[in-house]
C-alpha cells in the first residue's frame, strides 16, 4: 500500500510544474503565483513547506529530554541506564550524560563515569512513535540517516557542484540577479557552506528565492532539470565506493556508542529502546545510481552493497536550500 507521502508529493511536484508553465507564458513570476493561488484559496492546502532546520531543532529538544531523564534518575532514566546495562553486562553503567555534538563532533551525547574520569560518546537515533526496534538492522534504520557526510570530501560532491554551477545563467535570468556571477572557485565556498551563505552573490539568491526551499523555482524546477542530467560514469562510481567505506568508517569511529529510542518518554511503558555498540560498515563491494520514483521525484541516490550483503543507500544533495549551500551525501 502507498504511503500518505508516495501520494501526496508526486501531486505537490506536478501542481508546481503546472503553475511553472503558466507564470512562464503569461510572463507572471513564479513565486507570486504560488502565493495567490494558496492565499485566494482558503479551502486549498498549500504544500508543507517547512525548515529544514525544523528536524535538527526537534532532536537537540529530544535529546535535552534524554539527558534530563538520565540525570535526575527518573523513571524513564533508569530504564535507559538499565537497557545499557542489559547490552554491556559485566560493566559498570554511566552516572551522568550531556549533550556534545556540533560542527565537527560525529556524535551526540557523551557518557561520563564520574568516578573514573571515564567518558564514551553516543550517537541517538530516537522518534516520537513508539514502534518496535529491528535489533538485525543498522542503529538508524527508523532514522533519517546515519551518517550527514560533507559533501566535499567525496569527489561525487565536486562533480555535482561543477554540474549546478552551469546552472546559474538561468537563474540570474529567472531572479534578474544584480550580483555579478562569482567564478567556481568563489562560488563553491557556499556551496559546501556547512549554514548560512556569506558570499554576495549567494546571499542575494537566498533574499530572492525563499531560502530555496520547496515552493521556489530552484526546488521545483532547476533542482528537477539538473538532478535529472546529473549521471556518474562507472569510473566515477568506483571512487566514490571507497569514498563513502572509508569516509563512513572515519565518522563511526567516532561513536563508542548508538542509542535508538522509539516513544515520547513520558512515562517507561510508552518507548522503546536500543543500544548498541560500535558499528563498521563492512567492504563494499558494489555501487549503483538509481531514480527515486515517480516523474519529478529525482533525488541523486546511489545503493551500495557490502561483502556480508547489507545493502546502504547514499543520498547526494544540498542541506540549506537548493542551490544555496551544503551539498552533503547522507548514507541511510
Amino acid at each position: 500500500m502507498s504511503t500518505i507521502s508516495e501520494i501526496v508529493l508526486p501531486v505537490e511536484n506536478h501542481l508546481s510544474n503546472l503553475i511553472h508553465k503558466l507564470s512562464e507564458r503569461f510572463n507572471f513570476p513564479y513565486e507570486e503565483a504560488i502565493r495567490m493561488l494558496y492565499e485566494d484559496n482558503p479551502q486549498t492546502v498549500a504544500p508543507n513547506i517547512v525548515s529544514p532546520h525544523k528536524k535538527s531543532e526537534d532532536e537537540e529538544v529530544n535529546l535535552q529530554i534524554i539527558c534530563d531523564h538520565i540525570n535526575n534518575n527518573t523513571p524513564c532514566g533508569q530504564k535507559i541506564k538499565a537497557a545499557w546495562c542489559k547490552a554491556n553486562p559485566g560493566q559498570k553503567c554511566f552516572d551522568k550524560i550531556i549533550i556534545h555534538g556540533g560542527c565537527g563532533k560525529k556524535y551526540d551525547l557523551e557518557l561520563i563515569w564520574s568516578e573514573e574520569d571515564r567518558h564514551e560518546t553516543c550517537e541517538c537515533k530516537n522518534s516520537m512513535t513508539k514502534k518496535p526496534i529491528d535489533d538485525t538492522k543498522s542503529p538508524w534504520s527508523n532514522a533519517v540517516q546515519g551518517l550527514n557526510g560533507i559533501g566535499s570530501h567525496y569527489s561525487a560532491g565536486h562533480a555535482y557542484a561543477r554540474h549546478c554551477y552551469e546552472a546559474l545563467d538561468e537563474i540570474i535570468a529567472h531572479y534578474q540577479l544584480t550580483t555579478p556571477k562569482p567564478s567556481y572557485e568563489e562560488w563553491s565556498k557556499d556551496a559546501f557552506k556547512m549554514g548560512t551563505p556569506t558570499t554576495p552573490f549567494v546571499r542575494e539568491l537566498r533574499d530572492k528565492s525563499n531560502k530555496g526551499y520547496a515552493g521556489s523555482y530552484l526546488a521545483d524546477i532547476i533542482r528537477i532539470k539538473y538532478n535529472k542530467t546529473f549521471i556518474l560514469s562507472k569510473e566515477q562510481l568506483e571512487v566514490l565506493k571507497e569514498e563513502v567505506f572509508t569516509q563512513a568508517n572515519k565518522a563511526f569511529a567516532q561513536k563508542d556508542h548508538w542509542l535508538q529510542i522509539n516513544g515520547p518518554m513520558n512515562e517507561p511503558d510508552d518507548f522503546e529502546i536500543r543500544w548498541s555498540g560500535k558499528f563498521t560498515i563492512p567492504t563494499i563491494t558494489s555501487i549503483e545510481q538509481f531514480k527515486s520514483r515517480g516523474e519529478s521525484d529525482c533525488d541523486i541516490n546511489f545503493r551500495l552493497t557490502c561483502s556480508n550483503g547489507q545493502i546502504f543507500k547514499a543520498k547526494l544533495r544540498w542541506g540549506y536550500g537548493q542551490f544555496i549551500t551544503n551539498i552533503r551525501l547522507d548514507i541511510k
